[in-house]
């Protein structure tokens, strides 16, 4: 792993914007297509690891959205779907 920033130093990176969970640099859902690709990328020797990140954010994902609207809570089976499935794919 490398030190440097795969994106241009004035760009916003690819990280969640908290407690919404949206991409900070393009607003979409996070982890968004481009920051799967940078964790994709940053995990590429270990699979294991990348899960394990993927299912401490499923959590903390989950926990805020719930706090911020209770009534509306996250569907387990999408936010499983969009935090930690993705990264098993080859």
């Amino acid at each position: 792993m490398t030190n440097q920033r795969p994106y241009p130093r004035h760009a916003a990176p690819h990280t969640p914007l908290r407690p919404m969970w949206c991409c900070r640099a393009c607003g979409q859902q996070w982890p968004c297509p481009t920051a799967r690709l940078l964790l994709k990328s940053e995990y590429a020797d270990n699979n294991v690891s990348l899960s394990l990140y993927l299912c401490g954010l499923f959590y903390e994902a989950t926990r805020d959205l719930y706090r911020l609207n209770p009534a509306g809570a996250p569907d387990p089976a999408d936010m499983f779907a969009r935090f930690v499935a993705w990264g098993r794919q080859a």
